[in-house]
């Protein structure tokens, strides 16, 4: 995707009539790209910007039972907005790469399947199709998924060892029969892999959200093993309260609240 973003720029920006051949391949390669996303997105947000996105087809992952797919989003200034003379009005090109698992009819994902079956498989998932999820990378995305579906197993067994709640107030600490009541394993709300201080034991963590139907999200850390990234070792569930999630006054609610309760 940053070689996109570059040969996007450069079709953009150079005047050097020795480099038709480079703006040309550029927008033909810009071309297929919007006449192959039937899933195009765009709004205009209440500052008057626009926003909009464009997808690659979905394809085969480097791991098994796990498909992928590029976006790329792009943001434009409003009409009313200055910019410096001569300055481009694109304030932000972004790519990111969303996962999809593929699974069979009773949810478990199918890790098994991968090459030339994997590929036919990914291609058959539309674009806009419930499941999409951003992630770090493959190895987050698969290691988040195989995580939560240890956490919502190990959330059914009463007084677990393997679960660590944090709470930030009385008011605002975990309660795990809603989490597991909220998890869907082959969707979390985005993931991200990392390793050292904060995660115990030499081992792989993954953050995930899970979206509250109230105001916030959990977030979820989910300790995995250093060497195998899918095996889970156990899980630490905290609440958080942001402006993503929640409108400004309910915000300050759940700020008086805890400054009350701490």
């Amino acid at each position: 995707m940053s070689a996109l973003l570059a040969m996007m720029l450069l079709a953009a920006q150079s005047s050097d009539p020795a480099e038709p051949g480079q703006r040309r391949v550029a927008r033909e390669m810009l071309d297929q790209l919007l006449a192959e996303d039937d899933n195009l997105g765009g709004f205009r947000d209440y500052r008057g910007r626009d926003h909009g996105s464009v997808g690659g087809r979905p394809r085969g992952s480097d791991k098994p039972g796990l498909c992928e797919r590029d976006i790329l989003s792009i943001t434009r200034a409003s009409a009313d907005e200055k910019r410096p003379e001569g300055g481009s009005t694109l304030l932000e090109l972004k790519s990111e790469r969303w996962f999809y698992v593929i699974a069979d009819a009773k949810g478990q994902p199918r890790w098994e399947l991968g090459g030339e079956p994997l590929d036919r498989e990914c291609v058959k998932v539309h674009p806009g199709q419930h499941g999409w999820f951003t992630a770090t990378n493959s190895d987050a995305a698969s290691s988040a998924v195989a995580g939560l579906i240890a956490l919502k197993a190990e959330l059914g067994r009463p007084g677990s060892r393997k679960i660590e709640k944090f709470c930030m107030s009385k008011r605002n600490c975990p309660d795990l029969a809603a989490v597991a009541r909220l998890i869907d394993p082959l969707e979390p709300s985005g993931a991200w892999l990392f390793r050292g201080d904060r995660c115990p034991d030499d081992g792989w963590c993954v953050d995930v959200l899970l979206d509250n139907p109230g105001c916030g999200a959990w977030s979820t850390q989910l300790r995995m093993d250093g060497i195998d990234i899918r095996r889970f070792r156990s899980a630490r569930i905290g609440h958080f309260v942001g402006a993503l999630h929640c409108g400004e006054m309910e915000m300050e609610r759940e700020a008086e609240a805890a400054k009350d309760e701490g």
